[in-house]
């Protein structure tokens, strides 16, 4: 029984992508990466290998996430004519896209793999006649321009704002900010057969953002991070040589070829640190024989491809077959981009690509450059979180800890904010921030904090007093630290933020007559701005004050225990009301004026605070607030109708168009670059539905694991997840009978709650 097991991660292969012609353009693009920089990979028609590079700290002057550039690659003469054999493969087994062309006796074949381990993109091409090789570095921003409004989404007024986008609010303010030139760097003898180039922040948005703010005092405690923020890299090809600045070629036909690719990006005090720098990377990366930098990479890959699946089969084949497929193209496409020195964005990522193409967009015309994205360069947390959940059951903690570090690395600000806002201690994290945690222009507003009574109250009521997603924050790291065990992790990222965002609560809203804590005035999320003890922050509250007071006392001082106790014995209770006979949770005590948005707020005790649910008292309750909720057909971008459904145990609930998400790419040919939702890919789609069917098939709370709450009795299933306490769940689910099932550390199969009449063989 245990062979069966063995190799079921290889099964991803089952999964690979492939196609049988080339792409008109962008929107035919395949992703690969190493978790920092991602190709956007395609062959034009005419025979022209094209991929955009992108990188996760590519920053310019005005906080935007750049692309650093296109590259054009042809072989002569041109295996890719018309008519002739062709696949485009991702390999996920091994992270690497193979193209060949022709057939077998006059083919040619190409890999093309980010290094796990470098910061280098290879192309290795092999053909059975010998080809010539032109590689050109193809740049958009050529000379410096202003930054138009016409770039973008018509302005938007409703909500006190504007526009939506981080940028506009800069144009708007009359800053004209600019779009700059990138440099090349002028062919020479000493950098034969190779191209380097770069964009560099000579300007910065920062300190005016902090001085706008009311924040300019700050700046004496920190770096300015944009400020001289250089972003490039080097191509080259063995035995190139150069035609100019931005073209190289095969100094002789080939049957061989190997192309390379060294980025990096650093803030360097004048351009010559910068390329020295990478001039010593690349000398350094080219030590490192090719065959064993491939065979390392292809290790990595396996190895995560190794620590979880989800295979499901039987039922509607067409649904289970994208619910498996897509699972695995969704983690791969994240895992792409979430090992970087910043967050996964949640809208595009480093995989956003220019409007050239025929696919409509909501936000703004076609022709766009692929530096855009609709939303701009801020982080929502409302939306990031979705890219994050998931991760805890597949076990990609290292994916997690960029987005925990760009929190541990604004806690400086977060606190000074607080100080010089509130005048007092704590932390608080907006919802829509930089990524040093400051509001962006736009939502804050245009009117400076010396010119305003009350610093405070930004001009977007849709963020205002949205502060509770530090709460969760510290939820998704108790639930990390439970399930990694990660000492260092507790001590020096964990405890220092939770430290800061109880504190803030604590001291910021005061206690009514009856010694509770009184929530006022706040808002519950985007959608009800004027509220008395919202839902969300006392959920979040009592999740991660238990969670924290379990934490040992040789980590945490006697006395910051003692306040978490109190402040937990404060808190306001959960509101719990009653309409037409029917008991449910509400989104607050009191509620003053309309919605702004659709958010079903009473459901987040459900998730992410998971106060309420399957195997725990009040399920009655929480399931008729699923049923009551104000909002119905949340199944695309952020909506979570299908967790709170999975958490609630209905099944056909959380079932319903869950495969229909991992569909929504119209007009673009990777299955997961999704449309609807931010931006293209629009990682909450993909995001949702991994939590959703992670959800299905098992849901951990302390010591607890619950299998199968939410699991159609006509799927079967095979898979591998993870639990807290280091724990990996293995099992083979086939006809509501557990054929199979492996816990390690095997003293947790007593946790083990097997639910929904699913029976163990020989039951």
């Amino acid at each position: 029984m245990r062979k069966e097991f063995n190799n079921m991660g290889h099964l991803v292969e089952n999964y690979n992508v492939s196609w049988k012609s080339p792409s008109q353009n962008a929107a035919g693009s395949m992703p690969i990466g190493n978790g920092d920089i991602g190709l956007n990979v395609w062959v034009e028609e005419e025979g022209d290998l094209i991929f955009y590079i992108g990188k996760t700290d590519a920053w310019d002057e005005s906080h935007r996430l750049l692309k650093l550039g296109r590259v054009r690659l042809r072989l002569h003469p041109n295996p890719f004519e018309i008519g002739k054999l062709f696949e485009q493969k991702l390999s996920l087994i091994d992270g690497e896209i193979i193209i060949y062309s022709g057939k077998h006796d006059e083919g040619v074949r190409l890999w093309i793999w980010v290094d796990a381990y470098s910061p280098v993109v290879h192309i290795e091409i092999e053909s059975k006649q010998e080809v010539d090789c032109e590689v050109e570095l193809e740049l958009w921003r050529n000379e410096i321009r202003p930054m138009v409004l016409e770039d973008k989404r018509e302005g938007r007024t409703s909500g006190g704002s504007d526009c939506s986008h981080s940028e506009q609010g800069l144009i708007a303010a009359g800053l004209n900010p600019c779009i700059t030139a990138d440099t090349v760097v002028p062919a020479s003898s000493d950098r034969a057969g190779s191209m380097t180039w770069y964009h560099r922040n000579e300007t910065s948005i920062w300190y005016g953002e902090l001085a706008h703010q009311g924040m300019e005092a700050f700046a004496s405690e920190a770096n300015d991070p944009l400020l001289h923020l250089t972003t490039g890299g080097k191509i080259w090809g063995e035995d190139f040589v150069t035609v100019s600045s931005t073209s190289i070629k095969t100094q002789q036909p080939a049957t061989k070829i190997h192309l390379s690719a060294c980025l990096l990006t650093m803030q360097a005090a004048e351009a010559e640190d910068w390329t020295k720098a990478l001039d010593e990377k690349v000398a350094e990366v080219s030590q490192i024989p090719i065959e064993h930098a491939r065979e390392a990479h292809r290790q990595w890959w396996k190895s995560f491809w190794d620590r979880s699946w989800i295979h499901v089969s039987e039922g509607d084949h067409q649904e289970t077959d994208t619910l498996s497929s897509s699972w695995h193209l969704h983690r791969y496409t994240v895992a792409c981009t979430a090992r970087g020195n910043f967050p996964v964005k949640f809208n595009g990522s480093i995989f956003n690509v220019d409007g050239n193409h025929d696919v409509l967009n909501q936000f703004c015309h076609q022709g766009y450059d692929a530096d855009f994205r609709a939303w701009g360069g801020c982080f929502w947390f409302q939306n990031q979180r979705h890219i994050y959940w998931p991760m805890l059951a597949a076990g990609d903690f290292d994916g997690m800890l960029p987005f925990f570090k760009m929190y541990l690395d604004a806690l400086p600000f977060a606190k000074a904010h607080t100080q010089t806002w509130f005048q007092h201690e704590g932390a608080f994290f907006p919802e829509t921030m930089y990524f040093w945690g400051g509001y962006n222009r736009t939502d804050y507003g245009q009117v400076p904090a010396s010119e305003r009574t009350d610093i405070s109250l930004t001009d977007s009521g849709y963020v205002r007093r949205y502060w509770q997603g530090g709460l969760e924050l510290l939820c998704m790291m108790l639930d990390y630290d439970a399930h990694t065990r990660n000492e260092r992790f507790l001590t020096e990222t964990l405890l220092p933020i939770a430290t800061e965002i109880i504190r803030f609560y604590n001291v910021h809203y005061p206690r009514n007559p009856e010694g509770q804590l009184l929530i006022e005035p706040a808002q519950a999320l985007e959608t009800l701005w004027d509220v008395t003890n919202p839902l969300p922050e006392i959920a979040g509250l009592q999740k991660s004050l238990n969670g924290l007071l379990a934490i040992s006392t040789d980590h945490v001082s006697q006395s910051t225990m003692d306040m978490w106790q109190k402040l937990l014995s404060e808190l306001p209770p959960i509101p719990v009301k009653s309409r037409d006979g029917s008991t449910y949770i509400d989104s607050c005590e009191k509620s003053h004026g309309e919605s702004h948005n659709y958010e079903n707020i009473g459901l987040y005790s459900v998730f992410p605070y998971r106060l309420y649910g399957v195997n725990k008292p009040g399920l009655d309750i929480v399931q008729n607030t699923y049923w009551m909720r104000p909002f119905e057909g949340m199944y695309k971008c952020w909506g979570t109708d299908n967790i709170f459904a999975a958490y609630l145990g209905l099944t056909d609930e959380a079932r319903k168009n869950l495969a229909m998400r991992y569909t929504l790419h119209d007009g673009y040919r990777f299955p997961t670059f999704y449309v609807d939702g931010d931006w293209v890919p629009d990682h909450d789609n993909g995001g949702v539905a991994q939590m959703t069917l992670q959800a299905m098939l098992m849901q951990t709370d302390g010591h607890e694991i619950v299998l199968f709450p939410a699991w159609p009795e006509e799927w079967d299933v095979e898979f591998k997840l993870h639990a807290p306490m280091n724990t990996i769940v293995e099992a083979k689910l086939k006809g509501k009978r557990l054929e199979y099932i492996k816990v390690e550390p095997s003293w947790r199969k007593e946790d083990v709650v097997i639910w929904n009449g699913v029976k163990e063989m020989g039951m």
